[in-house]
């Protein structure tokens, strides 16, 4: 943990623009590191493309997977008393048209 901090400490600067080096910028927008201690004393760190939203989402879907594959039975139970509710729910009827656009 203290090694990601340090790498995200030294690298800010470049981040926020108030250093500007074209490679390092590069380098922080494409690249994510990761930190794996191999033994107490060696310390492995290994740089990953960065991922966006729209891949992971692009993942998820081509794994067949939907927003509610995500959730917990909370939540599910939640959303399923959501949608009871909201199907009960008519919008009050006027009693003259002169309040309709229609």
């Amino acid at each position: 943990m203290h090694q990601r901090l340090g790498l995200y400490r030294v690298i800010r600067p470049y981040r926020i623009g108030e250093l500007f080096d074209p490679e390092l910028t590069a380098a922080v927008e494409l690249l994510v590191p990761t930190i794996s201690p191999k033994e107490a004393a060696e310390v492995t760190i290994t740089f990953r493309p960065r991922k966006s939203l729209s891949e992971l989402e692009k993942s998820i879907e081509a794994l067949g997977l939907s927003e509610e594959d995500f959730l917990t039975e909370t939540e599910k139970s939640l959303h399923q008393e959501l949608e009871t509710l909201s199907s009960d729910f008519s919008p009050p009827q006027r009693s003259t048209p002169f309040y309709t656009r229609d």
